[in-house]
């Protein structure tokens, strides 16, 4: 689960932290491939770090230096993966000649096809350990929520009415 949670947040960086970076490189071979929505594909001779995927399929014939992570969408591994796999609403499917060098973590059991293999091990991925994350998590974003809009309250009224304020100042 730690290592899903890991995945999940590097995969959330790379989202917002690399998509631009990765739009205005100027070479040919990308760094990251970031999809939201379509088909993520490594072709044959092309290398990457990361992939990240919302929603849809990734299909890799090349090689992938870093994570793969697909949150709605399966994985097909044709050629390399050389670090962990997550899907997590999807399958890992590793193809004939595809090599999987890290742990995959998904709903349900990787397929190997073929020579195909798996050199780390398979980690179930289970929804239910988010519970307890999404509530810390929402409880977070409340406060957060709260303290920013008192904030910008604060400034504005201080703003619209500053001989309200200069009581306020002189009392203390």
């Amino acid at each position: 689960v730690a290592r899903l949670c890991s995945a999940l947040l590097a995969g959330i960086l790379v989202l917002v932290a690399l998509a631009p970076a990765t739009a205005a490189q100027a070479d040919d071979e990308p760094d990251n491939l970031v999809v939201i929505t379509g088909r993520a594909e490594v072709r044959e001779g092309e290398t990457v770090d990361n992939v990240f995927i919302v929603d849809g399929p990734v299909v890799i014939d090349g090689t992938v230096r870093d994570a793969v992570v697909a949150v709605n969408g399966d994985v097909l591994v044709n050629g390399t993966a050389e670090e962990d796999v997550v899907a997590v609403d999807g399958r890992v499917i590793v193809g004939d000649g595809g090599v999987v060098e890290g742990d995959v973590v998904s709903r349900r059991r990787p397929v190997l096809e073929g020579d195909g293999r798996l050199e780390g091990s398979w980690e179930r991925w289970d929804p239910t350990a988010w519970r307890g994350a999404t509530s810390i998590v929402g409880w977070l974003a409340m406060w957060f929520a709260v303290t920013i809009s008192t904030l910008v309250l604060g400034l504005l009224l201080g703003l619209l009415a500053p001989r309200a304020a200069a009581p306020v100042a002189d009392a203390s």
